[in-house]
This record gives structure tokens, C-alpha cells and sequence, in this order.
């Protein structure tokens, strides 16, 4: 999969957002086109086909919240490309009581805020957790930014656009550009758990 396209952010989201107007995810990119030239990224939608959990334990329920997206693909007649974006996604994950005792010990919703972030690393870039009580249980909010830079080769065949970054990987994604606008969907079925996304995002000239 493209790394640009299926960016991991920690939580997987359902929802779209729109950071600097023009476009809609519509879900249609098998028309191919002329792809050179430099994009200004301004919306992503991504779907999943199970909901996403944190892994505290089984009765938590996430909510999606807004994502946001900004910045440039560049795409060269020379067939090498450039990225440079910065994503966020905010998520409200609900924690009953019930998931709150462990080993025989309760925490309160601020030892669950320290507890998380410091397993999920958000001093080192990590997604941040602020909890709060909410009944009996502990409603956490979720906030995830992250800066993509990627570059390397592409090449193009029909409406398939297939990425190869000089860090290594690399993947394919369905491509249409009509007008002054590209949309880029793509479809992972290797993430954790079995689920199965598919992002697709939409750029302007």
C-alpha cells in the first residue's frame, strides 16, 4: 500500500475532513490521466470495515471524530515524486468502569491518561490521550498529528498509480485526475486485526 495513502496513525478513523476547501471524497478513481505536476492535498475520507479499538478491553466504544490534512504531492515528468504532508485525527474512545480495574487495581482518569500515553509514547510523537470522568467510567480524547515526508519513483499504467519510495516498500493505489483535481484511492487488508481500510485522498492544481 502506499505509505502516503494509508498512513498509520495509531487509531484507525472513519470520517472526512476538508483543510483547505475544494474537492469531495466521492469514491471514483479509475479514470487515470495525466498525474505530473504538483498537488495541493486538501481532503481525506477513510473507511474501515470494523470498529477501532484501543485494546483496553472489550466493552470501550470509539467515536470519530474531525481529520484534517494539508500539504503537496509532486509529481515529476521525470517519474520521481515528492511529499509533504501533516495529518491529524481527533477520536473520543468511552471507557466504562469496568475496564478501569486491573490486577486488582482502579485507576482514576488521570492515572488512564498517564497509563496510555506513556505505553503509546506520545512524548516521543506518539497519538495524545486526555481522560476525563464521565459517570463511572472515563471518556478519553484522542489526538493524533503526524508529518509525512516521503519521496522517490512512480509509475502509471491505466488508472493504477504505483508508488516506489527511496526508503523502500512502496504499493499501488487507483488514480483520476479530472480537471484540476486528483483523487487517489487505495485499499489495505493487512492491518491489525483483520480490518480493512480504504483511503482515498483529493488534491487540486
Amino acid at each position: 500500500m502506499l505509505r502516503w495513502i494509508g498512513v498509520a496513525i495509531g487509531v484507525t478513523f472513519l470520517g472526512c475532513s476538508s483543510s483547505s476547501g475544494g474537492g469531495s471524497c466521492t469514491s471514483s478513481a479509475t479514470c487515470g490521466g495525466n498525474i505530473t505536476g504538483t498537488w495541493n492535498v486538501t481532503q481525506a475520507c477513510e473507511t474501515a470495515s470494523v470498529t477501532p479499538s484501543s485494546g483496553l478491553c472489550a466493552a470501550e466504544t470509539v467515536q470519530a471524530g474531525p481529520v484534517t490534512i494539508s500539504g503537496t504531492a509532486t509529481f515529476n515528468s521525470d517519474m520521481t515524486y515528492t511529499i509533504a504532508l501533516n495529518e491529524s485525527v481527533t477520536e473520543t474512545l468511552s471507557i466504562p468502569a469496568s475496564c478501569l480495574t486491573v490486577a486488582g487495581t482502579t485507576l482514576t482518569c488521570a492515572e488512564l491518561s498517564e497509563t496510555i500515553n506513556g505505553a503509546e509514547g506520545s512524548d516521543a510523537g506518539g497519538p495524545e490521550f486526555s481522560c476525563s470522568t464521565a459517570g463511572s467510567g472515563c471518556t478519553c480524547t484522542i489526538i493524533d498529528a503526524e508529518p509525512i515526508s516521503e519521496s522517490g519513483t512512480y509509475a502509471t499504467s491505466g488508472s493504477t498509480l504505483t508508488t516506489t519510495p527511496s526508503s523502500g516498500g512502496g504499493g499501488s493505489a487507483n488514480y483520476c485526475v479530472s480537471g484540476n483535481s486528483l483523487h487517489v484511492i487505495s485499499v489495505d487488508t493487512s492491518a491489525d486485526g483483520g480490518m480493512t481500510t480504504g483511503t482515498e485522498f483529493v488534491a487540486t492544481k
